[in-house]
């Protein structure tokens, strides 16, 4: 090897030559510069000593670094025309150094050769290029800038603060200043000519598992991202393309009783905007494809977002609750249509359909409310609550039912021969149950019926429980002895307690009273309880009222409160009214004094004739009953003596 620079040992035999001129070459073989920057007068190998620049070109040969050269310089330049054969380095005066330094800033530079720190003075900088650099002493070395180079650390004292493969534009090192205009600056580029090769083409390629950091913002398939990550898929005619695909690793022998997050969006941080209101401020948005073909095509189901299923549990796992999408707290709005177990999203805004299972099965749907605390005094609490107060318009036409709640009956089965005692498509299982400090006045189970507002009609009903006409289709031969059918099973209440209680009144049905009228309304005819038609069968014993007590009067007016009246005073009785009395009704009159009623009066209005047996009037005495029927005979509405008079 030889080299250009060096001290003043005895030179070898070989040579190189550097334009025109022939060096004698060998190990530390010192070239002197004339005053005019030459040796022998070649342009082709120059000193600037003004601007301390060293110009090397067309060196035919090779000639890499010995020790000794050029002291106290600030910075060399070395060239070599484009194309020419060779290898060339340059050295400083210090002969711990091997490379072309500048001892002012301190600045090794290898080309096509090896560069090393060897002594134990401490460096800023070590560069190269096609070469070896490193430290081979103690000597640190603030910066290490590797151009298709191989790097050495050989000493455990040395210290590389930075270490390169790639540097550029460094404020202290290798700045990049314009005074003009610059339209692209570009760090790394890379044209389409890179292109070559056979699958494997790429544009920048890493095996190593280091770090990499970019402050500013990335583009993939856009030259002007305006985010950290800007990702633009480049359109494509064919196959499935992907804009984006995350693999997750299979790993092994993870951390134990540490969550292992595949995926991180960490936005838990504070976002401070200038004043002013947003309409929405959303932290994560997934904006909508449309999918199109060049002929008609069928997608059975498209999803903006979707996830396959929950987690497994693997190998030596065994989980408690799975879910493929858990919402940890906060609302959660869903604009749209939501299908839990549906395929389809057409038709309710809320459908769910469960998937056939086999063993022990969970409902379909399930809602366990909260043991909540310290509710607001005095104010309703509802656990569910179905807003239906809604105005539904629909376009003109008759519809036979209109439902605003369905619960459409299931169909049970069975492997074999099996009893179901009891089965109900709703079930409402008790009334709320008082706990600490609570009173319950009235508890029910079931409460239907609330202010309405309706349009009257001559057809018009209204019913606060409506059991609609009916079908029931029984099978088999085995005859029914049971109760049977019935619209409507009340079943005895058993009534107990934890100490001794006095209940005074308890049934199983209950009616407080008839519909009342009220503002300008006339109700003809009001009943607690109407049997339309057919029998009414009461097994046990019936239990009448007796009214309040009625004054007698020429046209007897009896309450509605009872059917037996005790009748006061002395006034003739003549007729008495049928208003709130159907015929087949049966009154009793309980005297307490002496009045005459009177027969075969004549009927006046709602006043009715009383038809008294024997045709004669009746005189009362004190403790007398007198038992009458408001009926008809031949279209003649009396009220018709039954029974002859009693004495009390």
């Amino acid at each position: 090897m030889s080299s250009i620079f060096g001290g003043t040992d005895t030179p070898p035999s070989e040579s190189i030559q550097v334009g025109s001129t022939t060096i004698v070459g060998g190990v530390n073989t010192r070239v002197l510069f004339d005053d005019a920057g030459l040796v022998g007068e070649d342009s082709a190998f120059t000193w600037n000593k003004t601007t301390n620049t060293l110009t090397v070109d067309n060196i035919i040969g090779s000639a890499t670094s010995g020790s000794g050269g050029i002291v106290n310089d600030a910075t060399f330049t070395l060239t070599k025309s484009v194309g020419e054969a060779g290898t060339y380095s340059a050295v400083s005066a210090t002969a711990s150094y091997t490379g072309l330094l500048s001892e002012a800033n301190q600045i090794l530079v290898g080309v096509n050769s090896s560069s090393f720190n060897e002594s134990e003075v401490n460096i800023l900088e070590v560069i190269g290029v096609t070469s070896e650099v490193g430290t081979l002493g103690i000597g640190d070395v603030t910066d290490v800038t590797c151009y298709d180079t191989s790097f050495f650390n050989s000493e455990a004292g040395s210290i590389v603060t930075n270490l390169y493969g790639l540097r550029m534009g460094s404020e202290s090192r290798s700045p990049w200043s314009s005074v003009g205009t610059v339209t692209n600056s570009y760090g790394i580029f890379m044209d389409t000519g890179i292109d070559l090769g056979g699958t494997l083409k790429y544009a920048i390629f890493s095996s190593a598992a280091s770090q990499s950091y970019l402050e500013g913002n990335l583009g993939i398939g856009i030259s002007v991202p305006t985010a950290k990550l800007h990702v633009v898929q480049s359109a494509s005619s064919s196959g499935a393309p992907k804009a984006l695909l995350l693999a997750g690793g299979a790993h092994t022998n993870l951390t134990a009783s540490t969550e292992a997050v595949d995926v991180n969006y960490n936005l838990a941080r504070t976002v401070q905007f200038a004043t002013g209101a947003k309409t929405n401020q959303r932290a994560f948005v997934v904006q909508a494809p449309t999918y199109s073909a060049v002929g008609a095509t069928a997608i059975t189901a498209m999803a903006t977002f979707a996830v396959t299923g929950a987690p497994v549990a693997g190998t030596n796992v065994s989980a408690s609750d799975t879910m493929a999408i858990w919402v940890q707290s906060g609302r959660s709005r869903f604009d749209g249509t939501i299908g839990i177990g549906s395929t389809s999203t057409v038709g309710p805004t809320l459908s769910v359909t469960q998937a056939g299972q086999t063993g022990a099965v969970q409902p379909a749907l399930l809602l366990a409310c909260g043991a909540h605390g310290s509710l607001t005094a005095s104010t309703e609490y509802l656990d569910v609550n179905f807003n239906l107060s809604h105005s539904a318009q629909f376009s003109a036409g008759a519809i036979t039912t209109q439902r605003a709640f369905l619960i459409q009956s299931p169909t049970y089965t069975a492997t074999g021969a099996s009893v179901f005692t009891n089965v109900a498509t709703f079930a409402v299982n008790k009334a709320p149950t008082p706990g600490s400090n609570v009173t319950i006045t009235n508890a029910f189970c079931s409460q239907f019926g609330g202010d309405t507002t309706q349009v009257s009609a001559a057809g018009f009903t209204y019913g606060a429980i409506n059991i609609p006409a009916h079908t029931v289709t029984l099978t088999g031969t085995t005859q029914v002895t049971s109760a049977g059918v019935a619209g409507l099973i009340v079943n005895p209440i058993t009534i107990t307690d934890g100490s001794a209680i006095t209940v005074d009144t308890a049934a199983s049905i209950y009616v407080s009273g008839p519909p009342v009228q009220a503002g300008s309304v006339t109700l003809t005819n009001a009943y607690s309880l109407w049997v339309d038609a057919g029998s009414a069968r009461f097994d046990g014993r019936i239990l009448g009222a007796q009214g309040a007590d009625v004054a007698s009067a020429n046209n007897l007016s009896l309450g509605t409160d009872g059917n037996a009246f005790e009748i006061t005073g002395t006034t003739q009785i003549n007729l008495i009214s049928n208003v709130g009395w159907t015929n087949g009704s049966i009154v009793t009159l309980l005297f307490t004094s002496t009045p005459t009623v009177k027969n075969n009066q004549a009927t006046s209005g709602t006043n009715i004739v009383i038809l008294l047996n024997g045709a004669a009037d009746f005189v009362a005495s004190a403790g007398d009953a007198l038992e009458l029927m408001l009926c008809e005979i031949g279209g003649t509405q009396a009220w018709r003596e039954i029974a002859p008079p009693t004495l009390l």
